[in-house]
């Protein structure tokens, strides 16, 4: 587990969470620190350390900032946003059941796919001979999204920092 954490100010700077009581936002940051590599944390024992009560969590719950699971455990909704974890500094999270949930959900992942309304547009949908050529590098496949190009690494979003003509076409 990493001992820095960041908070985006698009998230901690907005409305939303500006008007949450000042011990809810403590324990938002608090959280944070203590969560794993994937964002989850059990929060009791936060909740005890910062003096924070049960009122608080139910506030941040309310106002959809973290997630719960029946076993206790949280996720922080916007981890993803708050902080990037190098893959090969990541340690995977021990809430394994949890982090399938969560990602199944998709309210954890990292939101880049592009949506018309309520209807998505599916791969198979398409012809396939009006099929695009994928954007790979080394073998893995990537998007653009967000205006940066991402690698996709064993279901890692990882930011592209190559040049794009060492993307291939396939």
């Amino acid at each position: 587990m990493a001992n820095r954490r960041m908070f985006s100010k698009e998230i901690v700077g907005s409305d939303k969470f500006l008007d949450l009581p000042v011990s809810s936002r403590e324990l938002y940051f608090q959280l944070g620190m203590y969560a794993d590599d994937d964002g989850f944390v059990t929060p009791k024992k936060v909740i005890r350390m910062v003096g924070s009560s049960d009122d608080d969590i139910k506030v941040l719950l309310t106002k959809g900032f973290i997630i719960p699971f029946e076993s206790g455990v949280i996720v922080i909704r916007h981890w993803k946003e708050n902080n990037y974890i190098q893959a090969d500094r990541r340690k995977p999270t021990i809430y394994q059941e949890e982090y399938g949930l969560a990602c199944e959900d998709n309210v954890y992942k990292l939101d880049t796919q592009v949506r018309l309304g309520k209807v998505r547009l599916e791969e198979k949908s398409v012809p396939s001979s009006k099929k695009k050529p994928k954007a790979y590098f080394w073998g893995n496949e990537m998007r653009f999204a967000q205006n940066k190009w991402w690698v996709i690494e064993k279901g890692e979003w990882l930011k592209f920092t190559g040049k794009e003509s060492e993307i291939e076409w396939k």
